[in-house]
């Protein structure tokens, strides 16, 4: 049975992340793994969840950053993964 592999890198859209992705493309470029491109966040006060849920402007800033990355024609197969909650939560 032949597993496949994954990168995971976390971004929180920093000039930091956008290295990491970088260098996750690279190291996935040259292993044939896929990428899991990952950003989590809690709300502002815990336990209250906000009523404007701002995952679908949070997976569009992932997005974004995926598109200005080398990834981009690259063949590499992404994956983009949002998840909300609070510290102690399984996301």
């Amino acid at each position: 049975m032949d597993r496949m592999r994954w990168i995971v890198v976390g971004m929180d859209f920093s000039e930091g992340s956008d290295r990491a992705l970088e260098h996750a493309i690279k190291l996935a470029s040259e292993s044939g793994a896929s990428l899991a491109c990952v950003h989590a966040f809690e709300d502002p006060l815990v336990g209250l969840a906000s009523l404007d849920d701002p995952t679908p402007t949070m997976r569009s800033e992932l997005a974004d950053a995926v598109a200005r990355s080398s990834a981009r024609g690259s063949g590499i197969h992404v994956e983009l993964i949002v998840r909300r909650g609070h510290r102690g939560t399984n996301f």
